[in-house]
């Protein structure tokens, strides 16, 4: 039923990304974000993951196609932008260690490699977006016509919602350390 870039989209790329989340929470709690970069680095990070769940969220519920790529190109944009953002700011703040590095490269590129995945299934909505190919750039909202299995939308909703919730807990511990100081 799905092709292989798409078992590779939902079945190791989307779950990478994931644990490249948890890991990076892992990270901020060992080196003490509360103590040293605080609570605007770890908004960054909510920020970060509000951008992301948003081509996330469309690629599991709604029709892929040239709004889709769209809106998915400025949200990857933009999480970049916060990314850059986020780094400027924490590198004089909290040590960064090797491996968070690292971990903050796949969560940079991972997004990038499943837009380009998605745009070789779609690539007739993808070059329909600056006007080339057969296509028409199709800019309907639409649900997709074969939802992907319920019990998939699931999972990858409960531990996209989970992730939020650390980087919440997150949030929540920098405030209070600063209270408390």
């Amino acid at each position: 039923m799905f092709s292989p870039t798409q078992i590779l989209l939902m079945y190791v790329v989307l779950p990478l990304w994931l644990l490249a989340g948890v890991a990076d929470w892992l990270f901020h709690k060992k080196t003490q974000i509360e103590k040293n970069a605080g609570a605007f680095e770890s908004l960054l990070h909510i920020a970060s993951i509000l951008q992301m769940a948003i081509p996330i969220l469309a690629a599991l519920f709604l029709r892929v196609n040239a709004a889709f790529f769209l809106l998915s190109g400025i949200a990857l944009l933009v999480h970049q932008i916060t990314a850059y953002i986020d780094l400027k700011y924490t590198y004089s703040r909290r040590e960064i260690l090797p491996f968070e590095q690292m971990i903050h490269g796949v969560q940079e590129v991972i997004p990038l490699t499943g837009l380009l995945m998605l745009a070789s299934l779609y690539w007739g909505q993808f070059i329909a977006l600056v006007g080339a190919g057969a296509e028409r750039a199709d800019f309907a909202i639409a649900a997709k016509e074969v939802p992907l299995p319920i019990w998939y939308t699931s999972i990858v909703s409960a531990a996209g919602l989970g992730i939020t919730l650390l980087f919440i807990e997150e949030w929540v511990r920098c405030v209070r350390y600063k209270k408390a100081s």
